[in-house]
């Protein structure tokens, strides 16, 4: 691979570096059998997920690198989805739509490099599954419309422009007027994943579905989720298939309104130091550092090489010796990150955060061509305010804070985020942070340190000692 690179863009074999060695550690677990993948700390989102963003990962490293044990892994992997998605009783109508979406970003990485036959077969099994069902969230919706995009630009099957429509306008309707994109939809009842629930679980998602419980009082309103939506709706523009394909025009056109509105949000949130804030469910986390870094990427060279750098690098410093990196920001070593990482599922999130980091790479390369770049300047301003989606975000020179404007609620008892909560609080550039509270999940009396599980939001351990004012800056 070629290292060099232009002065004042990313040093990509970096880049690609930390995704090859991630990757060893993803074969180390998956069964060479069956493809079945084994998460350590956590297993309920892993298989619903990881095969499928596996996939993706080897697929890119062997597209980079060319070593044929990535092509076996990213074939294993793509055998394991298509087995997943003909037994729907496996996965959730959500994490369905995942595996489609991401086992095609495998699916186009590897077209052309495999034999025409293998290709065909995939894209057989492609056209045996059907993709059209309605996700319960608007982060699924906007994976539900880039995989009929893709189905039809690459005959898979044929586009259903009234139901693209009416998905695209779901999505629309889930968007305030200064671009917030809210995940709950209006129907929405409750968690997606099929699995055993408290008692009290189950009489929190009844008062849901019964009306008992009005929109309001569920106002999590995720500034993660946000960002997710905004990177996998961008990503639908980029492919080249669709030039071809002119009844899919006046939907892309309504998609880049969607999208030009949601990133200029979400620029505002960024921090000087290269952070993102965001508060609470995914806060603060590898995935979504590496998701704003990918729309920086996608605005290339609009978007100057040394302000995706300051992005990648706040997160970079972050990986371990083993070849993962911490899911939430501390140095700690993997066998002391359990218990800081809720929600922080190795399988899924890590991998997740990786895949978008090779695609962050395959951009900044070359290797993967952007028809037009994103037109969305940069509009990281001074103060920014929404007070319909509840949160503000102060930035003067090299310090910020985001703030809560009001008590976001959610649940039976408990709180989602404080009334005039401050979070990601950065003073004068350093790399002072906060470390996430310890979120030690326990079965049974169903008591834990959580920021979701516990009605008193935002308790838990803080550490502002780790500050690193003189640490030196990666070239880029």
């Amino acid at each position: 691979m070629d290292e060099s690179h232009k002065p004042g863009t990313v040093d990509t074999s970096r880049l690609y570096g930390a995704v090859r060695r991630y990757g060893d550690r993803l074969a180390a677990h998956i069964d060479p059998k069956t493809g079945r993948m084994r998460d350590p700390v956590e297993t309920s989102y892993t298989e619903g997920y990881g095969p499928a963003l596996a996939a993706h990962i080897f697929a890119g490293l062997y597209r980079a690198f060319g070593d044929t044990r990535h092509l076996d892994l990213a074939r294993l992997s793509l055998r394991r989805v298509f087995r997943k998605l003909r037994r729907p009783d496996d996965n959730s109508p959500f994490t369905d739509i995942f595996l489609y979406y991401w086992a095609i970003k495998a699916y186009d990485l590897l077209e052309g490099r495999c034999p025409a036959e293998e290709i065909e077969e995939w894209a057989s099994s492609f056209r045996s599954c059907d993709y059209r069902f309605r996700p319960p969230n608007t982060n699924g919706h906007c994976l539900l419309i880039g995989t009929a995009a893709a189905y039809a630009t690459r005959r898979f099957g044929p586009l259903d422009e009234s139901a693209l429509e009416e998905t695209i306008g779901a999505v629309g309707g889930m968007q305030n007027r200064l671009g917030f994109i809210e995940d709950a939809m209006k129907r929405h009842t409750g968690p997606v994943e099929r699995r055993r629930r408290s008692a009290m679980d189950s009489l929190n998602k009844m008062r849901y579905r019964f009306g008992l419980e009005s929109e309001g009082e569920r106002d999590h309103k995720p500034i993660a989720y946000h960002l997710f939506c905004c990177a996998v709706l961008a990503e639908s523009l980029q492919d080249e298939r669709l030039r071809a394909f002119p009844q899919l025009e006046r939907h892309m056109k309504r998609i880049e309104r969607i999208v030009r509105r949601g990133v200029s949000w979400i620029d505002n949130f960024a921090g000087p130091d290269g952070s993102v804030s965001m508060t609470e469910r995914s806060r603060d986390q590898f995935w979504t550092g590496m998701c704003y870094s990918y729309l920086l990427a996608l605005r290339w060279p609009l978007a100057a090489g040394e302000l995706i750098g300051s992005h990648l690098d706040w997160w970079l410093r972050f990986l371990k010796e083993d070849g993962g990196c911490s899911i939430t920001p501390n140095y700690f070593s993997a066998a002391l990150r359990v218990g800081f990482e809720y929600y922080s599922i190795g399988a899924m999130y890590l991998s997740l955060g990786f895949s978008y980091l090779l695609d962050i790479a395959d951009i900044l390369s070359g290797r993967r061509s952007i028809p037009a770049p994103l037109d969305i300047p940069v509009s990281t301003g001074a103060t920014f305010i929404d007070e319909e989606a509840g949160y503000a975000h102060i930035r003067r020179g090299r310090s910020s804070a985001g703030i809560s404007l009001r008590r976001h609620q959610g649940g039976f008892f408990g709180g989602y985020c404080p009334a005039s909560g401050i979070f990601n609080l950065v003073l004068g550039g350093s790399r002072s942070r906060p470390l996430p509270s310890p979120c030690y999940r326990t079965r049974g009396l169903g008591i834990a340190l959580s920021t979701r599980k516990s009605p008193l939001p935002n308790n838990g351990v803080y550490e502002l000692s780790l500050i690193h004012i003189s640490e030196p800056t990666r070239p880029y």
